[in-house]
């Protein structure tokens, strides 16, 4: 299952926690910049561990992705753009996806949302009523 975790600012990760998540989970990763508003993907564990260190006085939401379904690619490291200043973050299996050899269940389900141009509200709503 894929790790998803929050840094907040002026936090340090131990290098050696971090070597151990890429250990388990190396099939993207992709950061959150709550500070910067920015989004950083990467398949590299070095240039992952680089941006991390770069912004230890930021916040961040860093998920390292464990890939049950889908390509193992910076495209389907998490999070996705689902719509103006909303992302979304998975961690587990969808119900109501399955996920193909070239796209995640997680990529299809942001797809989904990102189409409807969903807004919070609706995507919590089908979230609660689907996946529970």
């Amino acid at each position: 299952m894929c790790m998803l975790f929050r840094k907040t600012a002026d936090v340090s990760l131990p290098e050696s926690y971090y070597k151990d998540l890429w250990s388990h989970n190396s099939d993207g990763l992709g950061i959150w910049n709550f500070t910067e508003k920015k989004l950083v993907k990467t398949m590299s564990k070095s240039k992952g561990w680089e941006y991390i260190q770069n912004h230890q006085k930021d916040d961040l939401m860093i998920h390292f992705r464990f890939a049950t379904s889908g390509d193992k690619n910076c495209q389907l490291a998490h999070p996705f753009y689902v719509g103006k200043n909303k992302i979304l973050f998975h961690n587990g299996v969808l119900s109501t996806f399955r996920g193909t050899f070239e796209k995640s269940d997680t990529w299809q389900l942001a797809q989904m949302f990102k189409e409807a141009n969903a807004s919070t509200k609706m995507m919590v709503k089908y979230l609660e009523e689907f996946e529970k």
